[in-house]
């Protein structure tokens, strides 16, 4: 399956001033990076639930045999899907999904400040892995996850 963003919004679900409150950091020398990580602590957090955190246009594709299987990164606006292609040859799908902004999982943004604060944390160790989430993020991504099996 090849997953690309066709359209995405620039503004994330959570702020640099929350994640700064959450952090207990009155400085601005570390705005770039907090910035930086608070987009890729939300991309993390988005494969871990199979769910779009933020509103995206998606091009999903892959071999399809039979009826339309369940589309990642939800919540799906079903309205929006196109199917292109055969049943028994490459299949795309154009959807929009994601949440809007105001409607995201109060458990995700709180995932996303822990997850910023460890990797802010954890800046510099060769050891440490941000695709490795905190115990405590990981509990609440949990509670939203898609992903049933977990």
């Amino acid at each position: 399956m090849t997953v690309k963003v066709i359209e995405d919004v620039s503004s994330e679900p959570v702020s640099l001033a929350e994640v700064k409150k959450y952090m207990e950091v009155d400085f601005d020398d570390w705005d770039d990076v907090l910035n930086g990580l608070i987009k890729t602590m939300r991309s993390v957090a988005e494969k871990y639930c199979n769910l779009s955190l933020k509103p995206k246009k998606l091009s999903v594709s892959w071999k399809s045999i039979g009826d339309q299987p369940e589309l990642p990164y939800g919540p799906v606006d079903e309205d929006s899907v196109t199917p292109t292609g055969t049943i028994t040859a490459n299949t795309e799908y154009t959807y929009d999904t994601g949440y809007e902004l105001e409607e995201v999982p109060e458990e995700a943004k709180t995932a996303i400040k822990e997850m910023v604060h460890q990797a802010f944390d954890n800046r510099g160790d060769k050891t440490y892995d941000p695709n490795d989430i905190p115990p405590v993020a990981k509990m609440y991504l949990d509670r939203i996850s898609r992903n049933l099996w977990l």
